[in-house]
């Protein structure tokens, strides 16, 4: 199997209101990408207890993030025709569609829980190799795009295609 594509998504919270405020992607070419996401107008939802989580403040998302139609056309972009893995699917399908919606744009990739394509021995190993993974890496922020990597390399790592992890932005961002 070829190294595939992550996604991970930071929210304002678990509730049915909450949305997207940063998503992360790891390509098969080892690149990241990340975006923190500026709130929409109707976008009122936050939790005090998903902040504390994830580190990152309303006042992040207005001063650095981007607008919702650079933030969907940009995953276009990058993601088109691609199947995307994510190990959260119920809530990141929840928060594509809420972002692309928000945005008036059809996503052109497919978003899919990465628990179908593993296979039952895989499972035991699963979570001791993504912990091992993540103290490798030493990545010293929880955001999208090292929730993302650390992902893809659990993955290659337990269906038996480890390379080394290396540390790359995506080129469209620098």
């Amino acid at each position: 199997m070829d190294i595939i594509t992550t996604l991970d998504i930071e929210a304002s919270g678990l509730s049915p209101d909450s949305y997207p405020i940063e998503i992360g992607i790891a390509l098969p070419d080892r690149t990241t990408w990340c975006s923190l996401i500026k709130p929409t107008a109707n976008w009122k939802h936050w939790s005090k207890e998903a902040q504390d989580f994830h580190g990152i403040t309303r006042e992040d998302l207005h001063n650095s993030g981007r607008d919702i139609q650079i933030v969907t056309k940009t995953l276009n972009q990058l993601l088109h025709n691609k199947t995307v893995y994510t190990d959260c699917w119920v809530l990141d399908d929840l928060w594509i569609r809420t972002l692309f919606t928000q945005a008036r744009i059809r996503p052109t990739f497919r978003l899919r829980d990465i628990m179908y394509i593993l296979k039952e021995d895989h499972f035991v190993s699963w979570e001791p190799t993504k912990k091992r993974i993540a103290q490798e890496l030493d990545l010293q922020r929880h955001r999208a795009s090292n929730d993302a990597k650390i992902l893809q390399e659990t993955f290659n790592r337990v269906t038996m295609q480890h390379t080394p992890p290396q540390h790359h932005s995506h080129p469209l961002w620098k």
